[in-house]
């Protein structure tokens, strides 16, 4: 019988002493990006919620401010957590360890457009250099991605006032749209991004497009490609795993479950208040009774 031993030396002066977390053991030698897929698993480069902050979640490589540059409310109407653009200046910010070259990566970002110009296209974000580069941007009636060889169009409704999860996926075999939690298209593409100082733009237009006249939020950038069902958990609940609750803890109870028309909510405490929340995001009903009409 093979055993796997760990900490434990044939001398008991030389066991290990430390922590050891997560062993993984495989029957194939893996590539550098796969291994790089492993370390960053379940974690993002960087996070930017934008609440009243230009900085990352850690508090650290803020977007510049500029004039046109305001926080706006977010998706679920909470006030200075979305940073608006007005067509007058784009912002960037100086992003430590961004993936270059055809390392796989993962950006997510919440776009609203302000509104949208016939055949104009509006960029949400780009980075790397003027010959080497990965960017995306949309039109009323299609979003892209495209680097200075590939390009990838795919048809998709994009409305003025309404609130949109994007979600870039490059796994060095493929690129990836998905939209509020679709997978929208998929080519083959090799990226050739260039590292340019690090510098990521929000914003920006390029040659005589204007600047971006929208909302954005939750900017995530990973340095690993997401599953189907990672972008999914993204788009439902802004994290990476299905929020899981045990029925025998609950303090409430609502019925009937499922309705259409009106649901009680059981509970020993008075409701405080009561928000309900479309498959968007969006804040679509407050109250303050046990019984809601929907």
């Amino acid at each position: 019988t093979e055993k796997l031993v760990l900490g434990k030396t044939s001398s008991s002066n030389n066991n290990f002493k430390g922590k050891i977390d997560r062993v993984l053991i495989y029957s194939v030698r893996l590539t550098p990006a796969e291994v790089m897929a492993i370390q960053n698993e379940g974690r993002s480069l960087t996070e930017y919620t934008f609440n009243n902050t230009y900085s990352n979640i850690y508090g650290a490589e803020p977007f510049n401010s500029a004039s046109g540059i305001t926080f706006v409310n977010d998706r679920n109407g909470n006030p200075n957590s979305a940073l608006n653009f007005n067509s007058t200046n784009g912002t960037q910010a100086t992003i430590m360890n961004l993936p270059y070259n055809n390392y796989p990566r993962t950006i997510s970002i919440w776009v609203k457009p302000n509104s949208i110009q016939s055949g104009y296209y509006y960029y949400p974000f780009l980075y790397g250099t003027d010959t080497s580069y990965l960017l995306s941007h949309y039109r009323a009636n299609d979003v892209t991605l495209s680097d200075a060889i590939n390009f990838m169009s795919v048809a998709t409704t994009n409305t003025p006032g309404v609130w949109m999860h994007y979600v870039y996926v490059c796994d060095t075999v493929n690129i990836k749209i998905y939209k509020n939690g679709v997978l929208l298209g998929s080519i083959p593409m090799t990226t050739t991004t260039t590292n340019n100082n690090n510098i990521f733009k929000l914003g920006y237009s390029i040659g005589s497009y204007p600047n971006l006249d929208a909302a954005l939020d939750d900017l995530k950038i990973y340095k690993y490609a997401l599953s189907d069902n990672e972008i999914l958990n993204l788009y439902n609940y802004n994290t990476l795993s299905t929020q899981n609750f045990n029925s025998q803890n609950l303090k409430a109870s609502i019925f009937p479950n499922p309705t259409s028309t009106n649901f009680t909510i059981e509970i020993e405490n008075e409701v405080k208040s009561v928000e309900i929340y479309s498959l968007q995001g969006q804040k679509v009903l407050t109250s303050t009774s046990k019984d809601i009409n929907v």
